[in-house]
């Protein structure tokens, strides 16, 4: 289990301790302030007033759980004794977020000193992570983090002493400027508590700090030295880290897997810190290193017992059908399924077989799907004829003991046969009117003017032969009257 482990240490007393903390560099949850009462006394009722970060960049799965160690401090309830959780989540679209707690003072707590009020922190995450076909899934990745607050218990006030006094003032040697030069080096590192096995996964956290107190180190290149039997689960050996201020924090998380065989004692691990600063204007390199060992329980001293059978509880949920489907066009259909166990389950793979279609026996590769997890997957489907089809839809995966599995549903589908224009006549719903024969010969308006200038001519004619008529006859009587 990932883990980060923050000390917060006080020790003033006053009436009121108020602390602002930065954020420690890349968490996605971090306890951003606090406010809590002092000079507090056995039986007491205090209020703790908590405010807490959130990365914007993160997704977070479910609520944020405070567990309290009821030893010493215990949460105050009308109901109850000794109530160990608090719980909580971030408003939409806020990064921070306030919480209130009331303490009740145990009779364990001895007056006069600094307690401390511890409680752990878990959270939820989700991460995009890579698969091998380029696509991308949400991973769940659970964390804890270990919080510890300063708390100022009574004390009896001292009778003040008579005055003394004051010697001479004795002038300090001037002190020499520090060196510089900045390093990093590892301030302690977790991997969630509980006993390493040989065999299993370990989220190991290393957390480290930038000593200089004015220059900022950029750059950094984190290089971890595995010892044999370990190696990492989905990363390189080398990480990157953009900047890290004077003085602050950073830690980076690296996820192991251990063979079965790896054998009993302390394993070696070497951290190494490649880094830039800037220095009067121009940039120097630096290189840290330092190593550490963890300590592994191997198959020799396991117990003989059979470990306890890992219950399987992945199921399909759905599959979702396109809402048409046409014969010769590509479609989708989504299967959606769901790992309700305790543990990832890998190796995660889906194929679709039906009747009638083309490309029956498509499969595609999902990959890893972590514990308490739903997901799906859109593969690609092609029909080459019409109707309904019965299908199957097969999820095989892999148990965490290497145990391979596979999961059915069946499904039905419809697909149509794209529309074809008909090759006869349709009868209209409207009336036609019937078609005119086609007239042969002159048409009747070349007739009609043919009569017209045929009757046009005949007139002239008559006019004509009346005028020459006339004529003729005013010349027979102008030539009697002459012989007259």
């Amino acid at each position: 289990m990932l883990a980060a482990v923050v000390l917060l240490i006080g020790t003033a007393f006053s009436a009121l301790t108020t602390r602002a903390l930065a954020a420690p560099n890349n968490d996605d949850v971090w306890l951003k302030s606090f406010t809590v009462k002092n000079n507090v006394k056995n039986g007491d009722t205090i209020t703790l007033k908590l405010v807490f970060g959130k990365n914007p960049e993160t997704e977070l799965q479910g609520d944020v759980f405070l567990e309290f160690d009821s030893n010493k401090f215990y949460i105050a309830s009308e109901g109850g004794y000794n109530e160990m959780y608090k719980r909580f989540s971030f408003a939409e679209d806020k990064n921070e977020q306030k919480v209130e707690v009331k303490l009740t003072v145990s009779k364990n707590v001895a007056l006069g000193t600094t307690e401390t009020i511890s409680f752990d922190m878990f959270y939820t995450v989700l991460r995009d992570e890579l698969q091998e076909d380029g696509t991308t899934q949400k991973v769940a990745f659970p964390q804890q983090v270990s919080l510890s607050i300063p708390v100022n218990m009574y004390t009896e006030p001292e009778p003040e002493p008579e005055p003394e006094p004051e010697p001479e003032p004795i002038l300090p040697e001037p002190i020499p400027d520090p060196l510089l030069t900045p390093h990093i080096v590892i301030s302690g590192y977790d991997w969630g508590g509980g006993e390493l096995k040989a065999g299993e996964d370990v989220y190991l956290t290393v957390n480290f700090r930038n000593t200089s107190k004015k220059l900022d180190i950029e750059n950094i290149i984190i290089s971890i030295n595995l010892p044999s039997g370990v190696i990492l689960a989905k990363a390189s050996t080398s990480f990157y880290m953009e900047k890290l201020g004077p003085e602050k924090y950073g830690s980076q998380v690296f996820w192991l897997r251990t063979d079965k065989k790896l054998p009993s004692g302390i394993a070696d691990f070497g951290i190494t810190f490649s880094y830039e600063f800037k220095e009067n204007n121009a940039y120097q390199s630096g290189t840290d290193s330092e190593n550490f060992g963890l300590m592994f329980v191997g198959e020799d001293e396991e117990e003989s017992s059979e470990p306890e059978e890992y219950k399987d509880r992945f199921e399909i949920n759905d599959i979702a059908l396109p809402e048409y489907l046409m014969v010769g066009e590509e479609n989708y259909i989504t299967v959606k399924f769901v790992n309700k166990g305790s543990e990832a389950i890998n190796n995660v793979s889906v194929k679709l077989e039906c009747e009638g279609m083309r490309n029956s026996g498509v499969n595609d590769y999902f990959g890893m799907l972590g514990a308490n997890v739903k997901d799906e997957m859109e593969l690609p489907v092609v029909f080459d004829m019409g109707g309904n089809f019965n299908g199957v839809a097969t999820v095989s995966y892999e148990l965490p003991d290497g145990t391979l599995k596979e999961v059915t549903r069946e499904f039905s589908v419809y697909a149509e046969e794209p529309y074809v224009e008909p090759d006869f006549p349709i009868e209209p719903d409207f009336p036609i009117e019937p078609e005119v024969p086609e007239q042969r010969g002159l048409p009747f308006w070349a007739i009609v003017a043919i009569i017209a200038g045929g009757a046009v001519l005949v007139i002239v004619l008559i006019v004509l032969l009346a005028r020459h008529a006339r004529k003729k006859k005013l010349i027979i009587e102008d030539e009697d009257d002459e012989n007259i």
